[in-house]
C-alpha cells in the first residue's frame, strides 16, 4: 500500500470509490449497449430464426423473452407447467425465469421458454405472463390454455413453490381469459379465488418452512406436518382451532399459520378439500417441484454459469436449437431415450420409492421403541440395585449390631472372660444411665440400638474392626452374586432384628452354665439394659 499521510486518506478512499464507481458505470453501460445491439440484430430476423422474441423496460429494468418457435410449440403438450426462477447461469443482477414441464411424447423435461429478468415484483410478473400469451399465440397460432380455466385447454396446472410474485402476477394476467361460465362465475375477476382453480404447490417447500418446535412431542410435530393430508374442510376447521391452542413461547408458530390464513391461495394450493381441482386431476399433478429443479441442473450441466449477458444468448439459443431437433427426431422415430421412462414407469418407482421409505421409517420407529423399552429396563435395574445396595447397607449395620451383641453381656459378678483370638469383638461400656431411673420391667426385650444410631457406632477394637471388616465384604459378594440371594438375606437379618436373642446360646462365665437368650433375660432381669451391662462373653448355636 502506498505511503500516504493520514489527512489525505479519506480523499483518497473517495477518490479510489469513485474510480470503481466510474468503472462499473463504463462496463454496465457497455454491457447495455451490446443487449441493445443484440436485440436490434434478432428483430432483423424472421420469427423462426429470431430466438429473443420480445424485450420490455420499466424504470429502466429489462425482461427479455427467449423462445424457439419449434420448442414453444411443446407447451400446449406439457402435463403442468413448473416455473422457477434460477440465479447461477447469468453473473450480475439478472436472473432467468425458466418455463418447464413434461413432455409425455417423448417421456422427458424440456425448457419452452426463458426470460432474463431485472424486476420481479407482482406487476412485473403480471407483465410477463401476458407477454407469454401473446407470444404462444403468435409463434404456435393457437392460445394458451389450461384445463381448469378455459374450453379445450389441456394443461392441467402450475407447479411452484410458495414464492408470490410469480402466482398472483399469473393470477392477474389469466382473469380475464377464463371463459368456462362455471368458473367465471367464481372468480368473478378474484385472481387469488382463480389460483385455487389451476394451483398445487410443493410440498418440500411447505416442510422446510414449518417451525422446528422442539418443545413439542414428537406427535404434535407428526399432526402440523400432516396438515397437507387433511381430508374434509371440517378437518381443517378442527386443526385450525387446534394449533392456535399449543404452546409457542416465542410466537413461531403463531406466525407461520398466519401467514398460511393470510394468503389465501396458500392452503387452497395445498389441502385437496380446499381446492377447486378435481380430485382425480389433484392426483395427476405433481406434489413438488423436483421436476423444474432437476432441469435447471441439467441446463447448467449444458451451458455452465456465471456467464455474460450475451454469452447466455448464444449458449442457450444453441442448446434450444439442439434440443427441438431431438424432440423432432424422437416423434418421427418413435425412438425413446429411455424406454422405461413413462408415466407408468415413474410412478410405479415413486410408489416403490415411497414403500421403501415408508418401510425405513416403520423399522427405525421400531428400533426406537426398543430402544425406550431397554432404557426403561435400565432405570428399573438402576433401581433394583440401589434397592439392593440399601439392603446391603442394612445387613453390614446388622452385621455391626450382632458384633457388639456378642461382647456384650457380663456376669453377675462383673468377671470378664476374653474373647476367643479372631472370633469376638470388645466393645466399650457405654455411660450408665443416671441414678434413680426406673428399671425396666421383667421379662422386657433388651433395648438394641437402632440402625440410625449404628450408623456411627463407638470406635472398636483391632479384633472388631476385622470382624465386621470380614462380616461387611462377605455380605457384598454376596449381593453382587445375586439380587434374590440378597432379598432372602435380608427377609432373615429383619428377622433376627424383630427377636435378636433368638437362637443364641449365653455362658454365665462363674458357673459355665448355658443359658437361651431369652432365660438369660428372665434369670438376670437386671442386664437387659445395654447401657448398664458390662462385658460378657456368649455363644450362638450352630
Amino acid at each position: 500500500m502506498r505511503d500516504i499521510p493520514k489527512p489525505h486518506i479519506r480523499l483518497h478512499i473517495i477518490q479510489d470509490l469513485k474510480a470503481e464507481w466510474n468503472e462499473l458505470s463504463s462496463t454496465a453501460t457497455n454491457t447495455r449497449q451490446q443487449v441493445a445491439t443484440y436485440l436490434a440484430d434478432q428483430e432483423a430476423l424472421t420469427d423462426e430464426k429470431r430466438y429473443l422474441q420480445s424485450s420490455l423496460s420499466r424504470e429502466g429494468k429489462r425482461i427479455i423473452f427467449g423462445a424457439h418457435p419449434k420448442l414453444l410449440r411443446s407447451i400446449h403438450d406439457l402435463c403442468t407447467l413448473d416455473c422457477d426462477t434460477t440465479f447461477k447461469p447469468v453473473a450480475g443482477e439478472m436472473q432467468i425465469f425458466e418455463v418447464n414441464g413434461w413432455l409425455v411424447a417423448i417421456n422427458e423435461a424440456v425448457t419452452v421458454m426463458r426470460l432474463w429478468m431485472e424486476v420481479h415484483d407482482r406487476a412485473a410478473y403480471k407483465t410477463v405472463w401476458e407477454e407469454i400469451q401473446r407470444l404462444v399465440l403468435k409463434l404456435t397460432k393457437k392460445q394458451l390454455k389450461f384445463k381448469g380455466l378455459h374450453k379445450g385447454g389441456k394443461i392441467l396446472g402450475l407447479n411452484s413453490d410458495m414464492e408470490a410474485a410469480p402466482l398472483l402476477g399469473f393470477g392477474d394476467a389469466f382473469v380475464a381469459t377464463v371463459d368456462l361460465e362455471d368458473v367465471r362465475s367464481v372468480v368473478t375477476g378474484d385472481s387469488q379465488e382463480l389460483l385455487s382453480f389451476v394451483l398445487r404447490l410443493c410440498y418440500s417447500h411447505l416442510n422446510r418452512g414449518i417451525p422446528k418446535l422442539l418443545n413439542h412431542p414428537r406427535e404434535t410435530r407428526q399432526r402440523i406436518f400432516g396438515l397437507k393430508y387433511l381430508k374434509t374442510r371440517e378437518e381443517v376447521e378442527v386443526f385450525n382451532a387446534w394449533i392456535i391452542t399449543l404452546a409457542d413461547p416465542q410466537g413461531v408458530l403463531k406466525r407461520w399459520w398466519e401467514h398460511k390464513l393470510m394468503h389465501r391461495w396458500l392452503l387452497r394450493g395445498i389441502i385437496q378439500c380446499l381446492s377447486n381441482i378435481p380430485l382425480q386431476q389433484w392426483n395427476t399433478m405433481e406434489a413438488t417441484t423436483n421436476l423444474g429443479e432437476a432441469q435447471h441442473a441439467w441446463n447448467n450441466d449444458q451451458t455452465g454459469t456465471s456467464m455474460g449477458v450475451i454469452e447466455s444468448f448464444k449458449k442457450y439459443e444453441e442448446l434450444d436449437i439442439r434440443r427441438a431437433e431431438e424432440i423432432e427426431a424422437r416423434k418421427t422415430t418413435a425412438v425413446s431415450r429411455n424406454s422405461r421412462n413413462e408415466v407408468t414407469h415413474r410412478y410405479a418407482s415413486r410408489t416403490t420409492r415411497q414403500t421403501r421409505m415408508s418401510e425405513n421409517a416403520r423399522r427405525a420407529h421400531a428400533v426406537d421403541s426398543t430402544v425406550v423399552c431397554l432404557q426403561m429396563e435400565l432405570a428399573d435395574m438402576r433401581r433394583d440395585l440401589a434397592a439392593a445396595r440399601d439392603d446391603a447397607k442394612l445387613e453390614d449395620t446388622l452385621a455391626e449390631l450382632e458384633g457388639k451383641l456378642k461382647l456384650a453381656k457380663s456376669s453377675s459378678s462383673g468377671r470378664v472372660r476374653a474373647p476367643k483370638a479372631g472370633a469376638t469383638s470388645t466393645t466399650p461400656n457405654v455411660q450408665a444411665q443416671p441414678a434413680g431411673s426406673p428399671r425396666p420391667a421383667v421379662g422386657a426385650t433388651p433395648a438394641l440400638p437402632t440402625p440410625t444410631s449404628s450408623a456411627s457406632p463407638a470406635p472398636a477394637a483391632e479384633g472388631a474392626s476385622d470382624f465386621a471388616g470380614a462380616r461387611r465384604a462377605s455380605t457384598r459378594k454376596r449381593v453382587q452374586e445375586s439380587s434374590a440371594v440378597v432379598s432372602v438375606s435380608s427377609n432373615k437379618r429383619r428377622k433376627k432384628l424383630e427377636d435378636p436373642l433368638a437362637g443364641w446360646v449365653m455362658v454365665d462365665p462363674d458357673t459355665a452354665e448355658k443359658f437361651t437368650g431369652h432365660e438369660w433375660v428372665a434369670r438376670y432381669p437386671e442386664d437387659r439394659q445395654i447401657d448398664r451391662l458390662d462385658i460378657r462373653v456368649y455363644t450362638q448355636e450352630g
